[in-house]
């Protein structure tokens, strides 16, 4: 899809529609908005619920003013402090069904920030970095955010801190800004040399998608320098085989795809994985899953396997005795 930016100076909070109205003809196909100035509910709601292509919103340099009546983002009458998201800033909840906005990615917040208020981004499947710039954590709220989904982004040296404060211990928190790297891999074995040439240490990367060949040695560098990981696509590679160990203990993994190919997944290879979750593919090809291979994995609630060939389970592969493997009909 073709991208549409504005960037908006909202002088006076709760005219935003206003001002992007008078500025941009195209407001239902706008993708990224930077906004400066002020702010209320009554701007999160003409986000929410007026601008259906919106995926990246950079409110960094808002001031969030106060707000109370009937036509902010709640479905009754609200009131809202200042510094505060919303309760439902991204969920519409009239009549009960949390329809949270699809086509939101990220979302990057002002520092200073005291709340972010209950159900702010429920069901928003698709926001996969929430970055907040103030070095003080602000309150987390009922439901307001998707552990299992979204990665939160935090100043340097203030990762302690956030996963300290109330409401945001379940959450992957990284310090800086998200990477993302694309790779080709012509030859197996030369996923390092491929991501130097591309200007990336292994160390600095979050989100990775490799297509071409994959040996063991690339898997070993994902297993032993990659420990920044939260999302991962190898669907496009030639891999066969995980082995053992490949993605354990990789505390801010949230999302894994899977090669399309794959038969066997090694032993432990996503042992403790806390975050990884909901939902996780299994290749129709796939035959094998060795001892452990998601033990500790507790937020991995669906495991589907796509095709009915998987014959080998090892011993122990959850600890938590409601996970199962379920078969498509």
């Amino acid at each position: 899809m073709h991208k549409i930016r504005c960037v908006v100076l909202s002088i006076k909070a709760g005219t935003l529609k206003t001002q992007i109205e008078n500025e941009n003809k195209q407001v239902k196909k706008i993708t990224d908005l930077v906004v400066t100035g002020y702010i209320n509910a009554r701007d999160f709601r003409f986000m929410r619920d007026s601008m259906p292509s919106l995926q990246n919103v950079d409110i960094s340099n808002v001031t969030i003013k106060p707000f109370s009546g009937n036509d902010g983002t709640a479905p009754q009458y609200s009131i809202c402090t200042v510094r505060e998201i919303p309760a439902y800033a991204f969920c519409n909840g009239a009549g009960g069904k949390f329809i949270g906005k699809q086509s939101l990615k990220q979302i990057t917040l002002p520092s200073g920030l005291m709340n972010i208020g209950r159900y702010a981004f429920k069901n928003c499947n698709r926001l996969k970095v929430l970055i907040v710039t103030g070095k003080m954590a602000p309150m987390v709220e009922q439901e307001a955010l998707n552990d299992t989904v979204t990665a939160v982004y935090v100043p340097v040296g203030v990762r302690e801190h956030y996963r300290s404060h109330k409401g945001w211990s379940g959450f992957s928190v990284l310090e800086g800004e998200p990477v993302y790297v694309t790779v080709n891999v012509e030859n197996a074995g030369d996923l390092g040399s491929e991501l130097l040439k591309l200007g990336h240490q292994p160390s600095e990367i979050n989100y990775l998608t490799v297509t071409g060949k994959m040996n063991d040695d690339d898997f070993k560098l994902i297993r032993d320098y990659m420990q920044n990981l939260v999302s991962v696509d190898l669907y496009n590679t030639s891999a066969v085989s995980i082995p053992e160990y490949t993605f354990s203990q990789k505390k801010y993994l949230l999302e894994v795809r899977l090669p399309k190919d794959l038969i066997r997944i090694g032993q432990r290879a996503f042992s403790g994985c806390t975050h990884l979750g909901n939902t996780l593919y299994l290749p129709v090809n796939m035959a094998a899953i060795e001892a452990g291979a998601f033990i500790d994995c507790d937020k991995l609630t669906h495991i589907i396997a796509l095709g009915h060939r998987l014959n080998i389970i090892g011993k122990n592969i959850f600890r938590n005795d409601q996970q199962h493997i379920e078969f498509m009909k």
